[in-house]
């Protein structure tokens, strides 16, 4: 029972991990193309951050890549 937890618990991670990922991503691309400004990304990536609640720690592992 306890592996299928971490198992579980894996999953989730990694389904957080791929879609702040993606969040990421589609703000980058609006702020290349010129659909945001730096500030409105900044405050979106924030509040991203913020309301995913990830830690500094998973930033470092996800966004070394």
């Amino acid at each position: 029972m306890s592996e299928q937890n971490n198992f579980s618990n894996n999953e989730i991670q990694n389904k957080r991990k791929y879609l702040f990922l993606r969040q990421v991503e589609m703000l980058d691309g609006f702020l290349k193309n010129g659909a945001i400004t730096r500030a409105q990304y900044d405050f979106s990536y924030s509040g991203l951050v913020t309301k995913m609640n990830i830690t500094e720690k998973e930033l470092d592992e996800w966004l070394k890549n």
